[in-house]
C-alpha cells in the first residue's frame, strides 16, 4: 500500500546530514507497516527492535552501550550483516529506556552511518520533553490515517484526485461530484486505518472491513485493560467508552458528566490525559479570542475530543454502510460527529495546517475549526446543506472581520473577497 510519506522517507534516507528520525502517529495508523515497506524498498536489511518486549536489548542499552556489541546483537536479530547505508534500524518504544536521552546521544554520535528511526506510543511533545537537549538530534515526521486523496489513489481513482487538484481552474462535473459523494460515504465507513483499507482492497467485503475495525477496537481496549493500576484502568475505560456520546451532542465540549453523572474533572483528568498522551484520541481546544498566537488564547478547561480515524468512530456508533448510503445529509448523522471527524482528519493530515482550535461565542455561535497562517487566524465553518449554522460565521465576521474564512460545502471550489468555498472532498488540496 503506497503512502505519500514514503517520498519524505526517501529524502531523509538520501540526506548525508540526516538526524535520527522520529516517526510520530496515532494508534493503528501504520507506522510499523510503513517502515517495513520503506525498508523493503530502500534497504538490504531492516531490523525492528521493540524495547517494550525485547528486554535483553533494553538492558544492554541501559548499561554503558558499546557500538560493536550492539551491532552484533542487531545482526543476530536480523540474521544478516549490518551494512552501513544498507540497514534500517527501527527502535520501537524507546521511552522504556531509563536513560533514553543518553542512548539517543550514543546512537547519534556513534552510528551515523546507519539509518535509525524511532517510534513511540507516546505523543511527540511528551516524548521530546523526556529527551531534553537530546531532542535537537531528532527529526520528526508525522504519519496519519490515509486521507481521502490517498484512499482514492489506492482504489485506482487517480484521475479524480487530479481533477480535484485542478478544480480551482475547472469545476468538476455533476457526474464527478456524484462519484466523489459515493467514495466519501465509503471512506466514512472504511476509514483510513491501513489494515482496514488493505482488508477492503483484498476482499471488497464490508463484513471483513467491520471485522478488522472491531479487531482494532478490541486491541485498544485490551491495552487499556493492561494498565498497571486497576483504578486508573477503570477510569480510562469509562472515558474511552464515553467518546461516542461526547461527540453525539450539539455542544461537543468534553463533559465529565457524560463519563459518569457524578464525575468531576479532578477525578478523571488523569484518565483523559492517559488517552491523550498515548494517542488514542486528540484534543482541540477552544480559543477564547481568535487572535494571532492562538496558543496564548487557549481555554485550558474547554476542549473537544476526536478519534484518530473516522472508520473507528463509525464502528463505535455501529453505523452500517447502508445507513451511510441512505443518509440524505451526512452532516446530520450523530449531530454532525462523523462530518466533523472527517474534516478534522483532513485538516490534521494537511502539512500546511498546524495547531487547530475552535471558537464559540457567549451565546450559540460556533466556528468548528480555525488555524493560523502568517499571523492571520483563518476560521473554518462546515455548512454542507446551507442551513442556519451559517449565522455563526456572520457573528464571527461582525466581531473580528477576518481577512479570509473557509466554508466547507458541497459546492465547487470558489473564492470571492477572502471567502473560500471548499468542497468537502478537497480539504487536502487547501
Amino acid at each position: 500500500m503506497y503512502r505519500e510519506i514514503l517520498e519524505k522517507l526517501v529524502c531523509w534516507k538520501d540526506n548525508k546530514n540526516r538526524s535520527i528520525l522520529f516517526l510520530d502517529g496515532g494508534k493503528g495508523v501504520g507506522k510499523t507497516y510503513t517502515l517495513k515497506d520503506f525498508g523493503e524498498g530502500c534497504f538490504d536489511y531492516t531490523v525492528a527492535v521493540d524495547l517494550k518486549k525485547q528486554d535483553y536489548i533494553r538492558v544492554f542499552l541501559e548499561e554503558k552501550p558499546n557500538k560493536e556489541r550492539f551491532l552484533n546483537i542487531l545482526e543476530i536479530a536480523c540474521g544478516g550483516k549490518m551494512t552501513a547505508g544498507q540497514t534500517l534500524i527501527v527502535l520501537e518504544n524507546p521511552e522504556e529506556l531509563s536513560n533514553v536521552k543518553e542512548v539517543i546521544r550514543f546512537l547519534y554520535d556513534n552510528m551515523k552511518e546507519f539509518h535509525i528511526v524511532l517510534t513511540s506510543s507516546l505523543r511527540e511533545k511528551i516524548f521530546m520533553d523526556r529527551l531534553h537537549e537530546a531532542s535537537e538530534l531528532i527529526q520528526v515526521m508525522h504519519l496519519y490515517p490515509l486521507n481521502i486523496k490517498e484512499f482514492l489513489n489506492i482504489l485506482g481513482k487517480e484521475e479524480l484526485t487530479e481533477k480535484i487538484k485542478n478544480s480551482g481552474k475547472k469545476s468538476l462535473s455533476d457526474e464527478d461530484k456524484a462519484l466523489l459523494d459515493k467514495y466519501i460515504r465509503l471512506y466514512f465507513y472504511v476509514g483510513g486505518m491501513p489494515s482496514v483499507v488493505q482488508r477492503y482492497i483484498d476482499t471488497k467485503s464490508l463484513k471483513e472491513v467491520a471485522d478488522e475495525k472491531k479487531r482494532l477496537l478490541d486491541n485498544f481496549e485490551n491495552e487499556i485493560n493492561q494498565i498497571e493500576y486497576k483504578a486508573l484502568s477503570d477510569k480510562v475505560m469509562k472515558v474511552w467508552k464515553s467518546i461516542d456520546a461526547q461527540l453525539n451532542k450539539e455542544n461537543k465540549k468534553f463533559q465529565f458528566g457524560v463519563v459518569k453523572l457524578t464525575a468531576r474533572a479532578r477525578e478523571y483528568n488523569d484518565a483523559v490525559e492517559w488517552l491523550y498522551s498515548n494517542k488514542y484520541m486528540d484534543k482541540v481546544y477552544r480559543a477564547k479570542e481568535p487572535l494571532s498566537k492562538l496558543c496564548e488564547h487557549r481555554d485550558e478547561k474547554s476542549y473537544e475530543v476526536y478519534l484518530t480515524d473516522i472508520g473507528i468512530l463509525t464502528e463505535m456508533y455501529n453505523i452500517s454502510y447502508k445507513e451511510l448510503c441512505e443518509a440524505k445529509d451526512l452532516s446530520e448523522l450523530k449531530c454532525g460527529a462523523l462530518t466533523e471527524q472527517f474534516v478534522y482528519q483532513e485538516l490534521t493530515s494537511n502539512e500546511n495546517i498546524k495547531d487547530i482550535y475552535y471558537w464559540t461565542s457567549d451565546a450559540t455561535a460556533k466556528v468548528e475549526f480555525m488555524f493560523e497562517d502568517n499571523n492571520e487566524v483563518i476560521p473554518i465553518e462546515i455548512n454542507l446543506c446551507e442551513n442556519t449554522k451559517a449565522q455563526s460565521i456572520k457573528v464571527y465576521k461582525s466581531r473580528y472581520n477576518p481577512a479570509m474564512y473557509i466554508t466547507i460545502s458541497k459546492d465547487n471550489m470558489s473564492m470571492l473577497k477572502g471567502a473560500i468555498r471548499l468542497p468537502i472532498y478537497a480539504i487536502w488540496n487547501l
